[in-house]
């Protein structure tokens, strides 16, 4: 947690976006002159904004306009919100907004419950329930204004911090992200990070071969025919951790390099402690920013072993 302008992070953000939204979607953003600094995880709330974009650029696959603002509000009296009762404060407010089909009332009523997904099979149904769990983390609220054919309004309150922000939040890579063309082999059992991840390389050039356990990707791996040049792999998963997974694609592809991932961010689980990165490997921590993903990657494969 650290606190931070949301200013700052969307327009760190926009590039991505725009690769994320693709040609046929307009990004608009309406940003507060003079936006109050929050309290956060900035990994986190980049991925909340990511899955919102991501969300409202798949109610319009004919194309539309997508609109982020930013906007300080006082609230004098108790709000009630999609998510529940909102105490009296100070909060700034991060709006998305999409030009999409909309939803009824009844699916409104489920968006946040875990595994509920109106993508058939293409949908987790949990990238609303991580938003949800995220800002109920970090004390604010969610607000959602939809109707059949008008559209989605999301509202994401969190309360007003009254530090200085941040002078240059951690993990903020300056200039243009990093993008490559290798091939990668994504390994990893919660499917939201799973999303996020795979989102953010196919964006970046790279292509990716997407596995859900150890034991999916060695198999994965025999029979793809592509040449592999990078696994990003969680560390700590069923069935068959990423490091043993790494040693084993290592015997036949000797130039592989490995970016790990984990959410173990004290070093206290016995998986983390035997870990021993190669010359040509790095250690990310759950959650991450895209920038600090993508230097890593480029870090790992420029190496010289």
């Amino acid at each position: 947690m650290e606190p931070f302008s949301v200013n700052s992070l969307i327009a760190d953000m926009k590039k991505m976006l725009l690769r994320l939204l693709g040609e046929d979607v307009e990004l608009l953003t309406n940003l507060d002159a003079e936006p109050d600094v929050i309290e956060a995880d900035i990994g986190q709330l980049e991925q909340v904004v990511m899955n919102l974009c991501v969300n409202a650029r798949d109610a319009m696959p004919e194309g539309g306009t997508l609109i982020i603002d930013t906007q300080n509000i006082e609230i004098a009296r108790v709000r009630q919100l999609d998510t529940g009762d909102l105490i009296p404060g100070r909060y700034l407010v991060i709006a998305v907004s999409d030009t999409g089909f909309g939803m009824d009332a009844a699916t409104r009523a489920q968006i946040f419950d875990p595994f509920f997904t109106t993508k058939k099979e293409k949908g987790t149904g949990l990238g609303l329930a991580t938003i949800y769990g995220i800002v109920k983390q970090s004390e604010g609220g969610i607000d959602v204004q939809s109707a059949p054919g008008k559209g989605t309004k999301f509202m994401i309150f969190l309360p007003s911090s009254d530090k200085p922000a941040s002078a240059k939040p951690r993990d903020t890579q300056p200039g243009n992200l990093p993008s490559g063309s290798e091939v990668v082999l994504l390994v990893e059992d919660d499917a939201t990070v799973r999303n996020y991840v795979w989102r953010i390389l196919e964006s970046y050039g790279y292509h990716v071969l997407v596995a859900t356990n150890g034991v999916e990707a060695i198999r994965l791996a025999e029979r793809s025919r592509a040449q592999l040049d990078l696994l990003v792999t969680d560390i700590v998963m069923p069935l068959l951790d990423g490091t043993e997974v790494y040693k084993r694609l290592k015997r036949t592809y000797s130039g592989l390099r490995v970016v790990y991932m984990t959410g173990y961010v004290e070093i206290r689980d016995s998986k983390m402690n035997e870990l021993t990165l190669p010359k040509c490997g790095r250690l990310v921590t759950k959650p991450f920013r895209a920038a600090t993903l993508l230097q890593a990657i480029r870090d790992v494969v420029e190496c010289r072993e």
